[in-house]
C-alpha cells in the first residue's frame, strides 16, 4: 500500500513537471510567431520602402532627363537661330 501511494504521489509530481513543461513549450511558441511576425513585416516594409525609393529616383532622373533635353533643344533652337542670322 505504502508503494503504491509513494507511485500515486511520483506520478503526480511528474504529470505536474509535464503540465509546467507544456505552458512553457506554448509561451516559446508563441513568442517565436511573434518573433517571426515581426521579423516578415519589418522585411516587408524595408521591401515597400526601397520599391518606393527606386520610383522617386526613377521620377527624379526622369525629371532631370527632361529638364537637360529642355535645355539641349532651347541651345540647338538658340544656335540655329544664330546661323540663320549669319
Amino acid at each position: 500500500m505504502q508503494k503504491e501511494n509513494e507511485w500515486k504521489k511520483d506520478k503526480a509530481v511528474l504529470e505536474q513537471k509535464i503540465y509546467l513543461l507544456e505552458l512553457q513549450l506554448e509561451s516559446r511558441e508563441s513568442n517565436y510567431k511573434k518573433l517571426n511576425e515581426t521579423i516578415s513585416q519589418t522585411i516587408n516594409d524595408s521591401s515597400t520602402m526601397q520599391k518606393r525609393s527606386v520610383s522617386e529616383l526613377q521620377k527624379n532622373v526622369d525629371i532631370q532627363q527632361n529638364d537637360h533635353n529642355k535645355s539641349m533643344f532651347k541651345e540647338q533652337i538658340k544656335s540655329l537661330g544664330l546661323q540663320v542670322i549669319y
